[in-house]
């Protein structure tokens, strides 16, 4: 019996001072490892295991918490920004004295021209290209931006809580996006002048039948065009909820940092089958024109002293009588003035036959000259824009300009 003990003992790993460390691990497979540890082994790892699950479960807890703060946070801020009268639309009622005792500003431009670069909504939340696009307006010295807040198509460059605008689903970016690109202008004092147009609005219209154009007195939605050649709805000029939503939206751009506002189709529809378009609530003797000039000074009052108020036009628009899109002339509107398209120049003037429009110069003059005490900012396209031009144009006196490019290419 001793011979064995004596033969076990040598085998053991083990001797009998005991002072061999043992060295700890997970693995169950270690040879150093106690077989009478191993039970307890399984155990702890299946211990660890739960630690782990727990400490996951804990993780995707406080991240659902987080999302569910931001989210609320987010919503909370956009309904702050937008006042109740807002959220249900704008009413065509005109304000009392009573209403218009606020404080004096002067207009953000005041005793500044406005020298302006577009750039395509679709890029507002893109920072990496405002950081490179503002570094272009101070390349070009300009001191101010064009953004489109509502295209032609009618999609808003925000998210509207008017009732129209969520039914058509014309929202491109929350509104936080919004504020941190114009919070870029603003750090660079770089104004912004926010683009809308009006009543050539196939998404509203499409969306809500009532405020539309019709066709030939009936249900049916008049459109410019055919069908299969893209033929689009138009907003109802004379339509007094038409008027309201455009109005709500102006309202609502004006919360955000921008500096003025410029409206573009203040008009009636035109082309090849606007004969076959009725305008529903439109009165005997009406004047198209007058409604037309209501709706601006509506406008006027809702942009104040502290924003600028620019009307879009052709340069022939402003030179002329126009009897098919405005049935009169705009230049007695309340808009502080008029962005003048010189893109397409006219060939044919009523006002001064002897004129050569083939000068952008003679043709800035007379702009001028027909818009009198009112701002006549020229919109240049780039196509044709040189540094050149600009100069000879400011040194002549003509100091306010939009640079234009479709794809805010320069």
């Amino acid at each position: 019996m001793s011979k064995n003990k004596k033969t076990d003992r040598k085998k053991s790993p083990y001797p009998e001072n005991g002072k061999v460390k043992i060295r700890h691990s997970y693995y169950t497979f270690a040879r150093e490892f106690p077989s009478k540890i191993l039970p307890l082994e399984g155990k702890r790892r299946k211990n660890r295991k739960m630690r782990i699950v727990k400490n996951i479960f804990l993780c995707l807890f406080f991240v659902s918490l987080m999302l569910l703060s931001y989210f609320t946070v987010n919503l909370m801020t956009d309904i702050s920004y937008t006042d109740a009268d807002k959220l249900t639309g704008y009413t065509d009622s005109t304000p009392t004295d009573g209403e218009n005792n606020s404080e004096e500003s002067s207009s953000p431009f005041d005793g500044e021209s406005i020298k302006a670069l577009y750039m395509p909504a679709e890029k507002l939340g893109d920072r990496a290209f405002i950081s490179s696009f503002i570094k272009q307006i101070k390349r070009k010295n300009c001191n101010s931006t064009v953004i489109d807040f509502k295209n032609s198509e009618g999609k808003l460059s925000y998210t509207s809580l008017n009732e129209t605008a969520i039914t058509a689903r014309v929202s491109l970016f929350d509104n936080n996006t919004v504020r941190q690109a114009l919070d870029l202008f603003e750090k660079e004092n770089i104004k912004v002048i926010a683009r809308i147009f009006c009543f050539e609005d196939n998404s509203a219209a499409a969306a809500d039948p009532s405020l539309a154009v019709k066709y030939m007195d009936t249900d049916v939605n008049w459109i410019d065009a055919k069908a299969d050649e893209g033929g689009k709805c138009r907003l109802n000029p004379l339509s007094k909820a038409a008027r309201s939503y455009i109005l709500t939206i102006i309202g609502e751009v004006l919360e955000f940092k921008v500096d003025g506002i410029l409206l573009e189709e203040v008009s009636f529809p035109s082309g090849e089958y606007v004969s076959s378009a009725s305008y529903p609530g439109e009165k005997k003797g009406q004047s198209r024109n007058e409604a037309l000039l209501t709706f601006i000074g509506q406008a006027e009052k809702l942009t104040g002293e502290e924003h600028i108020l620019l009307l879009g036009h052709s340069a022939n628009d402003i030179l002329e009588v126009n009897n098919e899109l405005y049935f009169g002339s705009m230049l007695s509107c309340a808009a502080d003035g008029f962005s003048a398209n010189t893109a397409e120049r006219p060939e044919s003037i009523t006002v001064d036959k002897k004129t050569d429009y083939s000068s952008f110069l003679s043709l800035f003059s007379s702009l001028k000259n027909a818009s009198g005490e009112k701002r006549t900012v020229f919109t240049v396209d780039e196509a044709e824009y040189s540094a050149s031009l600009i100069r000879r144009m400011q040194k002549a006196g003509y100091t306010d300009f939009i640079i234009y490019s479709p794809e805010g290419a320069y």
